[in-house]
């Protein structure tokens, strides 16, 4: 789903959108924000940074992953089959029977990379992951959430659609994107290129820059 609105992450807020400056491409109750910067604003934002402060590969972001231990415990207890936070994953079929594959994470199929885990009914996801999945094994209460952001690899296609990541194919669409950069301790996209979209992860404070994929 594409939007020309403009949108300020707020708590508990969906949101699926490609909007100018300040927009999102989130899913189902996750609210990570995808923006276009215009093309009269500055690159850098009228700020000072370091080659440093920009780098490519995705993995290994300061502050992406969010660990509990309790919490990753009682889901291993309810199925041993859950996903461990930080690994990349294939996602097969939807919420309340979602499963979940672990791959390589330089895999092609490897789309969504899990962040954390959340016991029954996946409100304890942070609030700005690209996705967040349910598996209710007997009933909302024994059940449990994988809280997901897109997998973006150096040189890799996503196609992403209203609220999926799929393997990009041949057909010439704007849902094609690729990673430019992944920008970290910065979220307000200002760093992102004006040719480029900004996923903007305001709570975990970093900002992914993807370019579309011709």
């Amino acid at each position: 789903m594409v939007s020309d609105m403009k949108l300020k992450h707020t708590a508990h807020t969906s949101c699926v959108a490609l909007i100018a400056l300040c927009g999102a491409a989130v899913v189902v109750a996750g609210c990570s924000s995808v923006g276009e910067r215009s093309a009269e604003q500055p690159a850098n934002g009228g700020s000072s940074v370091s080659p440093e402060d920009i780098y490519g590969p995705f993995a290994n972001i300061p502050g992406q992953l969010v660990r509990s231990p309790q919490n990753e415990s009682e889901v291993e207890r309810i199925d041993h089959n859950a996903p461990t936070v930080g690994a990349c994953v294939i996602v097969r079929g939807e919420s309340p029977s979602a499963q979940f594959d672990e791959v390589p994470c330089e895999s092609s199929q490897a789309l969504y990379r899990v962040v954390q885990i959340a016991p029954r009914g996946g409100g304890s996801c942070v609030e700005d992951v690209d996705q967040r999945l349910f598996r209710g094994l007997k009933d909302e209460v024994s059940g449990w959430t994988a809280c997901l952001d897109y997998n973006w690899r150096p040189d890799a296609c996503i196609k992403i659609e209203g609220d999926k990541a799929t393997v990009c194919d041949n057909e010439a669409t704007k849902s094609r994107w690729t990673l430019s950069r992944v920008v970290p301790n910065r979220s307000d996209g200002t760093l992102c290129r004006p040719s480029e979209r900004a996923i903007i992860h305001n709570v975990r404070n970093y900002t992914v820059c993807i370019i579309g994929k011709q």
